[in-house]
């Protein structure tokens, strides 16, 4: 028999464990038939675990009981990051995952000091301890758990701004060629036609969106096409254009509407001669394939822009394991929005 102690520290024990005739309850008993047998004392604070606790009480249970004097100690921390590198392998699936799935979560809501991830440092690049680290970050962030959610496209975890010029501000991580990773703090303004009307009817003019850069953010056209709520394809804008981009749709915010096939393609032509989007054979080769030849009718034209804040793995971990970077990822994001200078209501 093998005594063993679950808890969120090692524990030190400094003597042999002995039958006990003491009244137990076990938090757990796991048997291997007749050959071992681990009698389980789970205590979430170690400072809450004794001794005497390990010493089992196994008198009416077993003949001939060989008790190992040496307790094993077992951190929640090792399996959490166990469970979690099970999942990450791909190596249980239907209701064992959903298992594992349902039980991180728990400990998340209720005993998150246990995690292996209670920052970015202790995650050791492991992706997904950085997805959850970023899940708890969000979880601590939103004003209440409707303010943020998991987008699949992205592939990361999002806030719901409640605003009508951007729905979705995202951490999105990143993979260097190195194996380092580093996050995006990621603002698409006007990412449907709805919202891109709703971004240039404030008139915000460039230089207010371009001062941003001066602060470490990137800005990026992302002229897209949609049909009802799928987006179809993206075009790219050539750097030195980037403000004519911009300024061609605070001008022209009647085009921001939906088209037929016929228009679109000799729109997307005329945009193209102006510089504002690329096409080149691929491209025209995606236009043929998502627009000319389907049964598509209408067309949804979508002018937004992107506004993103890179953040290095060296600068999170450190920010984080000094309980800086939930202010400093709020202060940011304050700073990505305030162009549209509306109340934040979606963070604590």
């Amino acid at each position: 028999v093998l005594s063993v102690l679950i808890t969120d520290d090692h524990f030190k024990v400094k003597n042999d464990i002995e039958m006990s005739t003491r009244g137990a309850r076990y938090d757990g008993i796991i048997s291997f038939g007749d050959q071992l047998s681990l009698i389980i004392e789970n205590k979430p604070k170690s400072y809450n675990a004794w001794e005497e606790q390990l010493s089992p009480n196994l008198e009416g249970l077993a003949k001939n009981v060989d008790l190992i004097p040496v307790p094993a100690v077992v951190t929640w921390k090792e399996l959490i990051n166990n469970l979690s590198s099970l999942l990450s392998s791909e190596l249980v699936n239907g209701s064992e995952k959903l298992i594992v799935n349902d039980f991180l979560d728990f400990v998340d809501r209720n005993f998150s000091f246990l995690n292996p991830y209670d920052n970015l440092r202790q995650c050791k690049k492991d992706l997904y301890l950085i997805d959850r680290r970023i899940k708890n970050i969000f979880s601590e962030m939103a004003v209440n758990e409707n303010a943020y959610g998991y987008q699949t496209r992205w592939q990361t975890y999002y806030f719901e701004t409640g605003f009508s010029e951007i729905r979705m501000v995202g951490l999105e991580k990143k993979v260097k060629d190195d194996g380092d990773y580093f996050l995006n703090l990621s603002l698409y303004y006007g990412d449907t036609m709805n919202q891109s009307r709703s971004y240039f009817q404030n008139n915000i003019p460039f230089k207010n969106v371009i001062r941003l850069k001066k602060l470490g953010w990137g800005y990026k056209s992302n002229f897209h096409i949609s049909h009802i709520n799928t987006h179809l394809m993206w075009f790219n804008t050539k750097a030195k254009y980037e403000e004519n981009y911009y300024n061609y749709w605070l001008n022209n915010q009647s085009k921001i509407n939906q088209m037929s096939k016929s228009d679109l393609i000799k729109y997307l032509s005329d945009l193209k001669d102006n510089n504002l989007i690329e096409i080149d054979k691929e491209k025209q080769e995606k236009i043929e394939e998502v627009i000319v030849d389907t049964n598509r009718h209408t067309f949804n034209i979508c002018p937004g822009f992107g506004l993103q804040f890179p953040i290095d793995s060296n600068t999170a971990e450190k920010l984080d394991s000094e309980n800086k970077f939930l202010n400093f990822l709020k202060g940011k994001i304050e700073e990505g929005l305030s162009i549209i200078n509306k109340e934040i209501l979606f963070l604590k």
